[in-house]
């Protein structure tokens, strides 16, 4: 994609779509025990959620949720950027902000 394209959530694979979805749902906390495999990442054996309220804060669901399609926000971009350079097999946690991947954490078993 060029720099001016616009990346939209309809144009994703089911596994994207259905992560994108569970971090909106999540808003603050981690989604956690995604497996990377072939640029995607799937949930593991130990896949998890754990949420965090943000006291006299926001604590729903981002308004994407209700939508059907919507442009996705650079922080999603760049969670699939990061993805496609992980190797298969290798464990990830995502912490999750206003509903938005904020930090990825990447466990690459040693010795591989």
């Amino acid at each position: 994609m060029g720099v001016n394209d616009v990346e939209h959530f309809d144009s994703l694979s089911p596994a994207w779509r259905k992560l994108i979805r569970r971090i909106q749902a999540t808003n603050f906390g981690w989604v956690m025990g995604l497996i990377a495999r072939n640029g995607e990442l799937i949930p593991g054996p130990q896949f998890r959620v754990v949420s965090e309220v943000k006291l006299s804060g926001q604590n729903g669901p981002r308004s994407e949720t209700s939508l059907d399609d919507f442009a996705l926000k650079a922080e999603v971009r760049e969670l699939r950027e990061e993805a496609h350079r992980l190797k298969d097999g290798v464990a990830v946690s995502i912490q999750v902000k206003h509903g938005l991947p904020f930090l990825m954490r990447a466990e690459d078993p040693i010795g591989t």
